[in-house]
């Protein structure tokens, strides 16, 4: 019979935790940079520079209804007002949680870092596992690491969802 040494994850909890902020760091430096990426592209898709708008159609805000933005123009409000009061709130809306949902990808994803030796979740579980030749107490330890990151992230999403309903 296999006895599972459940004090080692215990003892590891300081390595675990820090593998955990680490993939937290990355999540969200992906989520900014992304964010700021398409953004940076949608706004580009309305340049009046047509190279520059054809290397931006992939990516686009016109989700907004056209006539919200035609009335912004119609009151003769400026471009940047137009796009901060009109349509940056609709789009935020409109994107909030599909972008929540990327982010608790983007945590899950972040495993995959530990094939070029970044220290993260789970890099840190491998190591602990590795070096006391017991794995199935440090592979469940990170799964539930994961499973509490992505649960208050869904939480999060709901909570986001009802408030912009």
């Amino acid at each position: 019979m296999v006895t599972l040494k459940w004090s080692l994850v215990f003892d590891k909890m300081s390595s675990l935790l820090h593998g955990c902020a680490v993939t937290m760091e990355i999540s969200i430096l992906t989520l900014i940079f992304g964010t700021v990426l398409g953004v940076v592209l949608a706004l580009m898709r309305d340049s009046r520079v047509k190279i520059v708008a054809r290397i931006a159609q992939l990516y686009s805000i016109h989700a907004i209804d056209p006539g919200q933005r035609e009335a912004a123009k119609a009151l003769g409000m400026p471009w940047h007002l137009e796009m901060l009061r009109i349509v940056a709130p609709q789009a935020t809306k409109i994107c909030i949680l599909p972008l929540v949902n990327q982010f608790i990808a983007t945590i899950k994803n972040t495993s995959i870092l530990s094939a070029i030796t970044l220290t993260e979740l789970t890099r840190e579980g491998t190591l602990i596992a590795y070096n006391s030749f017991h794995y199935f107490e440090p592979y469940i330890a990170v799964a539930v690491l994961y499973l509490i990151l992505t649960t208050i992230f869904t939480q999060l999403a709901g909570v986001l969802e009802r408030r912009m309903a």
